[in-house]
């Protein structure tokens, strides 16, 4: 019996050691397989960095130097073959210069942006294949670069430069683009100013850097982010002032406006006699403050009475605004202007349009009137779904003005991240529409790079007339169409309103 069972079972053992051989075998020729990929295959380990040593040994340690360059009072112990990565050094070293062939070079350095740590930054950029600038020390990065005629790290500035724009860095680049010539950085850094003067409500401690000359060309241009209405642009410059005259204040955004109005009332209280703006300390300020468009800041009561209680300058100058908007708006109630055939020149529209804005901190659905009579038009503003529109709102005042609108009006907006900066913007051109009652015209759809949380929207406008006659009387044919007397007799009254 048990031999039959032992050779029952023999064949299924013989089985099991014939498979269990042919596993053997393919597990073999695996590990031979994978010892032949491992053996082509490229092992990874970091070394040592060469840049690193050079930049160790040669630079910051002066091995094997064979020039020595002084500059700001300290001596660097250098190498030609380095610096001859410089125009500045290459000509100096391969010219018939006496420097040609001296082993100790004296640069004279006049510019003050130029300083010992600039100098370890610029010509240790020569020794690596990497740098590290903090944007506190660019500025002198950048003047030793243009110095050394470095194009490559004069390029990385800017760009560096672009990137960090900010309100504690701003004054600082645009007074080095200017200083070296640097227009698109130059333009980076009014752009910045032009949407945050009024719309950073959170640190507006770089008021105090913005000089007179740079503050008349933000108050003049027709690019400037005006949030809500003109009158703002005057309280602002109020702050601007305050600041100038007190550098060392330092508060929230929100004593600001009270302590700049508390600031005027006390200059009053002192010299009740004389506005702010006539004193000897006011006059510094006053070609800014004429560069307000001031007869878009008389249209509305509140505005106006803002400003004739401030005391920073007498109505007196702004007189003939009063007599412009006088006029224009009897012309316009009578009928007398026809307004104009074709689309006004850019340059007349933006000098005389009224700039408006708002800032839409966060997305969701939106609508508004900017404030001031505008000649009885309720013009309503409004952004949902990404749209922006504006309508001629005639619901809820049932006798808006004797005109039918036709504004001419150019739309900017802009999307910003948390400093300032402007990542996304779109703009209209100049284009005239027809606003007729309860009309809403879409006037602007924002795509997806548009970051919805922080948006800007600047607005400016001119409005023109369109003549419209009302049929007030129908007479029949009893009439005797040789003598006719037509008498009126009629009385305004206004709706108070809460």
């Amino acid at each position: 019996m048990g031999n039959k069972l032992a050779k029952l079972g023999s064949p299924n053992r013989q089985s099991d050691k014939g498979t269990t051989s042919l596993k053997r075998k393919r597990l073999q020729d695996n590990d031979s397989t994978d010892e032949e990929e491992e053996m082509h295959t490229p092992k990874k380990k970091r070394l040592p960095s060469t840049s690193k040593y050079i930049y160790q040994k040669l630079f910051l340690d002066g091995e094997n130097s064979d020039i020595t360059i002084t500059a700001s009072g300290k001596e660097w112990f250098l190498h030609k073959v380095y610096l001859s990565q410089s125009p500045y050094f290459s000509c100096m070293f391969n010219g018939s210069w006496s420097e040609s062939s001296s082993k100790n070079v004296v640069i004279d350095v006049a510019d003050p942006n130029i300083d010992e740590t600039a100098l370890k930054i610029t010509f240790g950029s020569l020794y690596q294949d990497y740098i590290f600038i903090k944007p506190v020390e660019v500025v002198g990065v950048l003047a030793t670069a243009i110095l050394l005629q470095l194009e490559g790290l004069i390029q990385h500035c800017k760009e560096l430069m672009t990137d960090t724009l900010s309100s504690k860095m701003v004054h600082i680049y645009y007074e080095a683009s200017q200083m070296y010539g640097l227009q698109e950085l130059e333009k980076d850094c009014f752009n910045w100013l032009l949407s945050n003067f009024l719309a950073n409500k959170q640190d507006q401690n770089f008021l105090k850097n913005i000089s007179i000359d740079l503050m008349t060309r933000l108050v003049v241009s027709p690019d400037l982010y005006v949030m809500q209405v003109e009158v703002d642009v005057y309280s602002q410059l109020k702050k601007w002032v305050f600041l100038q005259e007190n550098p060392s204040w330092d508060s929230t955004a929100k004593n600001l406006t009270t302590d700049a109005a508390d600031y005027f009332k006390q200059l009053h209280k002192e010299n009740p006699s004389e506005c702010f703006l006539k004193t000897e300390k006011g006059k510094l300020y006053l070609p800014v403050f004429c560069k307000i468009r001031w007869q878009h800041v008389i249209n509305d009561l509140a505005s106006l009475k803002l400003v004739e209680d401030d005391k920073v300058f007498h109505l007196a100058w702004i007189q003939p605004f009063f007599e412009q908007q006088w006029k224009k708006m009897l012309t316009i109630e009578q009928g007398r202007d026809h307004g104009p055939d074709d689309v006004p020149e850019e340059d007349i529209f933006n000098k005389n349009c009224f700039r408006c804005g708002r800032a839409l901190p966060v997305e969701g659905d939106y609508c508004w009137r900017w404030v001031g009579y505008s000649y009885g038009i309720d013009l309503l503003v409004s952004y949902s779904n990404s749209l922006i529109s504006i309508k001629r709102n005639t619901h809820s005042q049932l006798c808006p003005g004797a005109v039918s609108l036709h504004p001419y009006r150019k739309l900017k907006v802009a999307s910003v991240d948390e400093k300032g900066r402007t990542t996304t913007d779109k703009s209209t051109v100049l284009t005239r529409i027809n606003l007729l009652q309860d009309t809403e015209h879409v006037v602007m759809l924002l795509d997806k790079k548009f970051n919805m949380l922080h948006i800007y929207i600047a607005g400016t406008c001119s409005y023109a007339v369109r003549q419209e006659e009302h049929v007030v009387m129908l007479l029949d044919k009893k009439f005797n169409m040789l003598h006719i007397y037509i008498a009126g007799t009629c009385s305004y009254a206004v709706r108070q309103e809460v």
